[in-house]
């Protein structure tokens, strides 16, 4: 447990840093936080958990997100290159949650709500950045947020799906992906409209970061979580 205590440790520095407006920290310290991570996933996990290579290909690819965003200021092929990292590592992480989805009619209002909720958030969004997006909003990324944006809320979906809904491992991977996708509408907010403009760029990365952080360690938890019920 001493590497979870340290990713939330480092995780919460991070989030101090992004409110002071620190960016020199931010570039220290950001880029420990997923490799923080899948030490104490795999001190956790190894060798019982099943999907442990796929989860830790994941928070590769979201450290390779991580550090691509810290550079999007000199280049906007940073960017696409985070949002094409963190598309490989939501793709992973529902190839992971496959053994604990059901269908069954248990807590239909999260299985209903959510996919028509998330489905239209992530429909309303496009169309949005289409008639008031920023330049930003242009060339490449037209294709590539949309397509984010669908895997993003196949992911959410797919948590959603996890048991019946009232299982602990099953709120860790749902509160997981609510607060991963919260994270990433303020990001493509911030990144391609005015919509934020009344908070400053240091709340704003604050904000983000801490839902990220508290994102993916709760979906790691929750994956760990439900292998050790099933066995």
């Amino acid at each position: 447990m001493i590497f979870y205590k340290l990713y939330l440790l480092i995780g919460l520095l991070e989030v101090v840093l992004e409110f002071l407006g620190l960016p020199s920290g931010v570039f220290a310290v950001k880029p420990m936080l997923m490799p923080l991570l899948a030490l104490a996933f795999w001190q956790e996990s190894i060798p019982k958990h099943p999907f442990k290579m796929v989860l830790l290909a994941a928070l590769f690819f979201s450290w390779i997100g991580d550090v691509s965003l810290l550079f999007q200021s000199y280049s906007p092929y940073y960017f696409i290159l985070g949002l094409c990292a963190f598309l490989t590592a939501h793709v992973l992480y529902i190839w992971a949650m496959r053994p604990g989805l059901e269908y069954s009619l248990a807590n239909r209002l999260r299985r209903i709500v959510t996919p028509v909720a998330v489905l239209a958030l992530t429909i309303l969004l496009v169309f949005y950045f289409e008639r008031e997006g920023s330049e930003a909003y242009s060339g490449l990324v037209r294709f590539a947020v949309p397509l984010y944006s669908l895997v993003l809320a196949l992911m959410v979906i797919a948590a959603a799906h996890q048991g019946s809904g009232s299982e602990r491992y099953s709120i860790l991977i749902f509160s997981g992906a609510l607060l991963f996708m919260f994270s990433d509408l303020f990001i493509a907010l911030r990144a391609f409209s005015n919509a934020l403009a009344f908070l400053s760029a240091s709340i704003t990365s604050g904000i983000i970061m801490a839902t990220y952080i508290l994102a993916q360690f709760l979906i790691i938890r929750g994956m760990v979580s439900y292998h050790d019920r099933v066995g």
